[in-house]
Order: structure tokens, then C-alpha cells, then sequence
């Protein structure tokens, strides 16, 4: 029974060692990963961007649809935070009518 206990010591030891160890107090970004360098580029690529509606001022229009699964107060966030970005940039969310290309904004645990 001895020789068990110890064994298992052991091995708690030996696995958590593996694992590395992150000091959240002084790592750049606090607790935040911040992304590879690479995933800051924008893509230059047409496919990629949202560039065929623009309205009569010039903004550009991202059609979008906002599920219905969503807390109470969930949806009120979302669009504060759409007309923060439509304040400051030239690109302007409208709820899609037909356009074949859109955001779908939805409340699905690990998408998003």
C-alpha cells in the first residue's frame, strides 16, 4: 500500500511538471493570448472581404442575422457593440433582406 501512495506521488509529480507553468502576472496582455503575428495580417484576398454593399454616403453594409438563442440582455450588448464600430468606422450593420452573403450571429457554446 506504501509503494501505491508513493507511486502515485510520484506521478503527480512527474505529469504536472510537464505541464508549463504560466505567470499570468507578468506575461504580456495579462491573461490574454495574444495571436500569432501572422493572424494580424488582412487578408488581401476579394473572397475575403465585405466590400459589395456600399450605401449612398459610401459605408459599407454587412448584412447580419441574430439568432434567437441568446440571454435577455445578450442581444442589447451585441448591438451596442455594432453601433460603437458603426461610430467609429465607415461600415454599417442592416438586418439581411436577400443577400446571399451574411453574418450569422449565433449563440452556440465554442463558435464565436
Amino acid at each position: 500500500m506504501t509503494r501505491f501512495v508513493l507511486l502515485c506521488i510520484y506521478a503527480v509529480f512527474f505529469v504536472a511538471s510537464a505541464v508549463p507553468i504560466i505567470d499570468y502576472q507578468n506575461q504580456e496582455g495579462g491573461d490574454i493570448r495574444l495571436p500569432e503575428e501572422e493572424h494580424l495580417k488582412p487578408s488581401t484576398e476579394q473572397v475575403y472581404k465585405w466590400d459589395e454593399i456600399r450605401d449612398d454616403d459610401g459605408n459599407y453594409i454587412i448584412p447580419f442575422v441574430m439568432s434567437k438563442d441568446f440571454y435577455d440582455d445578450e442581444p442589447a450588448i451585441i448591438y451596442d457593440a455594432m453601433h460603437e464600430i458603426e461610430a467609429n468606422t465607415c461600415i454599417r450593420f442592416r438586418n439581411r433582406s436577400n443577400e446571399e452573403t451574411f453574418v450569422d450571429i449565433i449563440n452556440v457554446e465554442g463558435k464565436g
